[in-house]
């Protein structure tokens, strides 16, 4: 009996993480969203526990497994469909636009590493996160032969570096939000795109909680009045399961490039900069580094890289018009 009650317990807790997503637009509970696939493999490991318990007849109740498989289906349902290809997929590998976002951490001094991974990856157009002015001009030194335009924001932390000129490149703070965006543009085949670069605040206290989502509204109100080729890229502080990542999704009508090559968590990875026991890492991975792309381009590939002793891996996408 006591068994039964608590399975039940969990069950229901489960679910209730796992409808986080809907529910959850408050501080604190809203960073609970951001770890649904850890919910999907925690409801299996109930579902398998309850499948023992009931095979000993320690439990009576199907109660918690029907709740249990209640949240396996809402959760199996959306996890699936990042696997899955979409109309915005192409198998078309001519004349690729290769970009990348990739948060090098500002405490992060390693620029050999950070700049191996830079070239091994070799990106048309690489937006770095985190970088400050003396990081800045060491990049550019160390990657000018191969990414020889570049710029970067007076605020934000934010830097982009192109095989191609840019033009009109600037610092943006959109109405609505006092935060800077990296805003620039540049040819591909013949076509002028803007290319965005954002870093709203990490959500950990209510006021940068506040200020992040007050950035996303901002940058969402610029974009959906915007009609020209766009790829808006970085980190978000932002999984795909917060219902503010829904909203501006819903309002930019963008579409994330990791859909059709899986979850692809973007942090957290093991660095000299993280604190964190090496054994929790694996627990915390979440995908909160995205680029998105208007409805002008198609997706071939995206994956992410080696992080260059970041806790962030960078994430990179083949493009296509």
């Amino acid at each position: 009996m006591i068994l039964d009650k608590l399975l039940i317990f969990l069950s229901i807790a489960i679910s209730i993480l796992t409808l986080g997503r809907f529910l959850f637009w408050i501080f604190p509970l809203e960073l609970l969203t951001h770890f649904q696939v850890h919910y999907f493999w925690l409801t299996i490991a109930l579902i398998l526990l309850f499948t023992i318990l009931w095979q000993r007849q320690e439990v009576k109740s199907h109660i918690a497994l029907f709740i249990l498989l209640f949240s396996l289906t809402v959760n199996g349902l959306d996890l699936v469909t990042w696997y899955l290809p979409t109309d915005r997929s192409s198998t078309d590998k001519t004349n690729i636009l290769k970009v990348m976002s990739f948060n090098i951490n500002v405490e992060n001094n390693d620029i050999d590493r950070i700049v191996r991974s830079i070239k091994f990856i070799d990106p048309d157009l690489a937006l770095i996160v985190e970088i400050d002015a003396a990081m800045m001009k060491m990049i550019g030194a160390m990657t000018s032969d191969r990414l020889p335009y570049s710029f970067r924001s007076t605020g934000g932390g934010l830097a982009i570096f192109s095989k191609s000129p840019l033009d009109d490149s600037s610092s943006e703070k959109f109405l609505g939000s006092n935060e800077t965006n990296l805003v620039t543009h540049l040819k591909y085949r013949d076509k002028r795109i803007q290319i965005v670069g954002t870093h709203p605040f990490v959500p950990v206290k209510s006021p940068t909680f506040n200020r992040r989502n007050l950035q996303l509204d901002a940058l969402a109100n610029y974009l959906e009045r915007d009609s020209q080729p766009t790829i808006l890229m970085g980190d978000f502080n932002l999984t795909p399961w917060s219902p503010y990542y829904r909203k501006f999704i819903s309002k930019t009508t963008l579409h994330n490039t990791r859909h059709g090559f899986g979850i692809l968590p973007s942090w957290i990875r093991s660095s000299t900069c993280v604190k964190l026991p090496q054994f929790l890492l694996p627990f915390l991975n979440i995908p909160i580094d995205h680029i998105f792309v208007s409805k002008d381009f198609k997706v071939v590939n995206t994956y992410t890289g080696d992080n260059g002793n970041s806790d962030h891996a960078p994430i990179i996408s083949e493009l296509i018009m």
